[in-house]
């Protein structure tokens, strides 16, 4: 089964249906309280031509996240850290609880805080509205996260990602599940085992030359696929078609207004909004979405609400290591900063203590950036 993603759904004509024609979701909702971190190899942009993925990068491999970017999402639906060393950990992991305004339930108590149907559920084509977004902002941070069984037979499976956004959308209606392509990026995986729960990942395109562009006005949509496979079908030798994974979903928290403490609604301060619809592949499950079966009402009830795919897009803000050296930023390179130097030497990210020890950005802290800190020692900061 080959998947026409994005291209499908953009060459849908609109109909005149009523809202959310699948329906609310039959499906029991799980909690996980469990993820794990895992890194893209590589990534590549693309196009929809004629129906057709299309690359217009070469591939490119990806490193680390620098440790000397901050970051801020343009649009978020995922919820997550974005500061060193726990940056695109989502908020409530390892069981530090639900952030507050989840509380108190009906949330369960001591659980993770990260929805999904669970484990035979197949969804691998996700498509979500955006609202509120930082307007035309070129985005070079990603995050999301996705339950993953690998094949038939509970091995690993090869794993690709692609993300793209759309300038029109229409979660509510039903009427559109995407129109006026913006630009995506495939991200490789490699081969992925099944988890014990949930996976996430926080991408840095940062020096890559690829990124994700948020809607002109800050309304539009986006598009998520999970493949096994990247094919050629034309016969040219150029893979243009993805092959939908075997079993996954993506996992769901949402950014809608309704976020509340159980009683009232509380702005979280989170950048972005989205209504109560998304598109899901799985009625059937043909790589394509059905706009009268397949565009569902995800009101469900819980925090926050409405659920939506776990997703987020983040622009970087500058740098906290404003003069080399100083660690401590108190203005001086000195000997308080060369403890917090040598606490940190031999360490890489995202796990150095102190993440502006790592002077050249290049996610180790090693004997180039002792060279540098010497060379600075004893200086004042401008």
């Amino acid at each position: 089964m080959t998947i026409r993603t994005a291209c499908m759904a953009a060459g849908m004509t609109a109909l005149a249906l009523p809202a959310f024609a699948g329906g609310v979701k039959q499906l029991p909702l799980q909690n996980a309280a469990t993820g794990a971190r895992v890194s893209a190899i590589r990534a590549a942009s693309y196009t929809i031509v004629n129906g057709r993925m299309v690359l217009t990068s070469d591939w490119v491999q990806l490193g680390g996240s620098s440790t000397r970017t901050t970051w801020a999402y343009a649009w978020d639906s995922f919820e997550t850290d974005v500061t060193y060393p726990n940056l695109f950990v989502p908020v409530g992991f390892n069981g530090t609880g639900l952030p507050s305004y989840c509380s108190p339930p009906p949330n369960p108590s001591g659980a993770g805080n990260r929805w999904y149907y669970g484990a035979g559920y197949r969804n691998p084509f996700v498509g979500g509205d955006i609202a509120g977004a930082a307007a035309g902002a070129v985005c070079e941070g990603l995050g999301f996260s996705w339950y993953w069984q690998g094949d038939n037979a509970g091995g690993p499976e090869q794993c690709y990602v692609a993300v793209n956004t759309w300038e029109a959308f229409d979660a509510d209606l039903c009427t559109d599940a995407g129109s006026t392509f913006i630009d995506g990026v495939i991200y490789d995986f490699g081969l992925l085992a099944p988890g014990a729960g949930y996976y996430y990942t926080g991408i840095d395109l940062t020096g890559s030359g690829l990124f994700h562009t948020m809607p002109a006005d800050g309304v539009g949509g986006y598009s998520t696929v999970f493949a096994n496979a990247f094919i050629d079908t034309d016969g040219d030798g150029i893979p243009d078609t993805l092959t939908v994974a075997t079993m996954c979903q993506p996992m769901l928290w949402g950014c809608g207004p309704d976020e509340n403490d159980g009683t009232a609604p509380l702005p979280d301060g989170r950048v972005g909004d989205q209504s109560y619809g998304q598109y899901d592949d799985d009625n059937p499950t043909d790589g394509a979405h059905d706009l009268a079966l397949e565009c569902y009402d995800y009101t469900a009830g819980l925090c926050p609400d409405p659920l939506g795919a776990c997703i987020g897009f983040l622009v970087k803000g500058g740098t906290d290591c404003i003069c080399a050296g100083d660690l401590n930023n108190d203005g001086l390179v000195d000997i308080s900063d060369l403890a917090l130097f040598l606490s940190s030497f031999g360490t890489a990210a995202p796990n150095i203590p102190s993440p502006c020890a790592d002077i050249n950005g290049d996610g180790l802290v090693d004997i180039s950036d002792l060279a540098l800190f010497l060379s600075a020692f004893g200086s004042i900061c401008p």
